[in-house]
């Protein structure tokens, strides 16, 4: 799993994470995780996640199909696609 977080980081794929690479990385990912994750557990629940989504601006360029299943909301469609848990 590391080395995947290496390669993902490393955008110019030279072996080397820079200062740059390193900023948006944690400008893209740890920040807005961090600043959603009031419980500190590292770990987003489900009242987390809905709060993050709903004061996202970007959320708003994600379009779903309507959903058949009940008019489940669109942060619980993402939530249940990408949840490793049985929660």
């Amino acid at each position: 799993e590391i080395n995947f977080l290496f390669d993902f980081i490393d955008i110019n794929k030279d072996d080397l994470v820079s200062g740059q690479e390193w900023d948006a990385f944690m400008t893209l990912f740890v920040y807005p995780f961090e600043a959603c994750n009031t419980k500190n557990n590292y770990y987003l629940d489900e009242s987390e996640w809905k709060v993050c989504w709903e004061n996202d601006p970007n959320s708003n360029n994600i379009k779903f199909e309507p959903n058949k299943e009940g008019g489940a909301t669109p942060d619980k469609q993402i939530l249940k696609t990408f949840a490793f848990d049985d929660n």
